[in-house]
């Protein structure tokens, strides 16, 4: 590398390190080693361009800063060479998005009426350039695609000015020109006209009638119009910008406003919130409080009554009889329960196939037999102790007589089966029914 190459590059890399705002939407995309590289390469390859941030403006009003390169690229038109003023941005989103050019005439230039791949605004067509892949494509050969279709077919004229009654048009050429039209005072070199230059030794009445020529009248009247349409469009864009911006603002605010009315209630729910779990609070501290004073209850009566062995609690003794007919009616239900639990048992072995059926069939009618002799002393008794004034196996306290102890137990005949007549009258007729026990 030329110790030239090494200084262009050295002022590219410290124009990257002054700008720095922009840094964060190529960062964002992950292009921002791919603009650097391929910024320093235009760089290199056009010394006449420099890099710098700027303020880009989108169609729908939106900016960001993004980089760009200023300066002029070169083109060799007529045989002449010749710099055109141009701008180029690197968007956020490169190398995916072609990169964006602008012709940039100055006050003595204008832009070439319809131009094959510039319009009126400067905005180069880099489609009808050539074609961009965001694989290969490069900064560098989108400039060099430029600076063939400007040789062909510049972009700019320079504007023509009116001294002493004529007409100085400019064209590619080199040519000279002094006050009087007779000497050479200086050169001057001009990008391109649509003009022609007045041919040397005109005379002046030729000179005076390119004064009034229609070409000055239509420029100045195309100059006119392309003022008004560029005020009517700069108006046009400015109160679209401001419309869209109050737009943003009233969404903004009622955004907020919606935000502000959202907290305001979560506000109120976490007040209501707070004060039940303090009522919470409350509640358990006064639980831990009446639990704190119970077990210091328990610990008291623990402290008086010490440990004691173990007592065996014998199920015989758990129940009772107050006398000897209670014992007997304890010891029948206990009787036709044990019967009843006998029956079941024997039902599941059926079941199972664990025991024969003649032998099951005499097994139950054994304990059928028990089970009944054992329910008629249970009704036997219960008859005896309703008497006495004993119910549900509780005595009833009687203030006229009280019950008499029994010591020993009843003794139960059968003569209860047999059935006794009773005579009955119903309507004067007398009627006999067989009555078993009440």
């Amino acid at each position: 590398m030329s110790s030239a190459s090494r200084s262009r590059r050295t002022r590219a890399l410290e124009a990257l390190d002054r700008v720095g705002e922009s840094a964060l939407a190529y960062a964002l995309s992950g292009n921002a080693r791919v603009v650097r590289e391929q910024l320093i390469d235009l760089v290199e390859t056009y010394p006449s361009l420099t890099i710098e941030e700027d303020e880009f403006y989108h169609v729908d009003g939106s900016s960001e800063r993004l980089l760009c390169v200023r300066g002029t690229i070169p083109i060799d038109y007529a045989n002449a060479r010749y710099n055109i003023p141009v701008r180029a941005y690197a968007p956020s989103d490169f190398p995916r998005a072609a990169p964006m050019f602008f012709v940039t005439p100055t006050s003595d230039m204008i832009v070439k009426p319809n131009h094959g791949c510039v319009d009126a605004s400067g905005t180069v067509a880099l489609e009808r350039v050539m074609r961009w892949d965001a694989r290969t494509g490069r900064l560098s050969e989108a400039a060099a695609a430029l600076a063939r279709v400007f040789s062909v077919d510049p972009p700019l004229f320079s504007k023509p000015r009116v001294e002493r009654g004529y007409v100085e048009s400019t064209s590619p050429q080199t040519f000279s020109r002094s006050s009087s039209g007779a000497g050479v005072s200086s050169q001057e070199r001009v990008p391109f006209s649509a003009q022609r230059r007045a041919p040397p030794g005109d005379s002046p009445r030729q000179r005076a009638a390119v004064t009034t020529s229609p070409i000055v009248r239509d420029f100045e009247e195309a100059q006119t119009w392309f003022r008004e349409k560029a005020m009517i469009t700069l108006n046009a864009r400015l109160k679209a910008g401001a419309e869209r911006q109050l737009d943003s603002s009233v969404n903004v605010i009622e955004k907020l406003l919606a935000h502000q009315t959202e907290l305001c209630a979560r506000k109120i729910s976490l007040e209501q919130e707070k004060r039940s779990i303090r009522a919470m609070c409350d509640q358990l501290e006064r639980d831990a409080v009446r639990l704190r004073e119970e077990t210091v209850r328990l610990q008291s009566w623990l402290d008086a009554h010490p440990e004691q062995e173990e007592r065996v609690i014998d199920p015989e003794l758990a129940f009772a009889g107050a006398d000897a007919v209670s014992a007997q009616l304890l010891d029948a239900h206990a009787k036709d329960s044990a019967i009843e639990d006998a029956l079941d048992a024997l039902d599941e072995l059926l079941n199972e196939g664990r025991v024969d059926l003649d032998d099951y069939l005499r097994q139950v009618n054994k304990l059928c037999k028990a089970q009944f002799i054992a329910r008629a002393e249970v009704l036997v008794v219960s008859k005896t102790q309703q008497e006495r004034g004993v119910r549900n196996g509780l005595q009833t306290p009687s203030t006229s007589s009280p019950t008499e102890r029994v010591d020993k137990p009843l003794e139960v005949g059968f003569d209860f089966l047999r059935p006794t007549s009773r005579t009955s009258s119903i309507g004067g007729a007398t009627s006999n029914h067989t009555a078993w026990l009440d």
